[in-house]
C-alpha cells in the first residue's frame, strides 16, 4: 500500500525508540558526502517551478560538477548544527534527512 511522505514520517516517529537514541547512532554520525550530495541532486526533476531560492532545477542539475563541493560543505555543516541540539524534532529531521540521501 502506498504511503505519503507525512504517512512514512508519522509512522517511522512512532515506531523509533528515542528514548535510546544516543549521538552512536550510526546514521547520525554519518557525514554527506559529495556522492550523496550528486546523488541527490540527480533525483531532481527538470521543467519545475522554482522554490523560495528562485533557482531552478535546471541549474543546479547543469553545474553539479561545480557546485557539488559547496553543497556538501552547506549540508554538512546544517547537519552538525541540527545533530547538535537535543530536540527530539530536529533529530527527527536530521535522521530522516540522512535517510532519504541513503535511498
Amino acid at each position: 500500500m502506498f504511503q505519503s511522505e507525512t504517512d512514512q514520517a508519522e509512522q517511522f516517529v512512532n515506531d523509533y525508540d528515542f528514548d535510546n537514541m544516543s549521538s552512536s547512532d550510526p546514521l547520525l554520525d554519518t557525514h554527506i558526502t559529495v556522492d550523496d550530495t550528486v546523488k541527490a541532486v540527480g533525483s531532481l526533476k527538470r521543467n519545475k517551478a522554482y522554490g523560495i531560492d528562485n533557482l531552478l532545477n535546471e541549474y543546479v542539475l547543469d553545474f553539479v560538477d561545480i557546485i557539488s563541493s559547496y553543497l556538501c560543505d552547506i549540508c554538512n555543516a546544517i547537519f552538525k548544527k541540527v545533530v547538535t541540539f537535543q530536540s527530539v524534532g530536529q533529530r527527527v529531521l536530521s535522521y530522516l534527512c540522512i535517510k532519504r540521501l541513503n535511498e
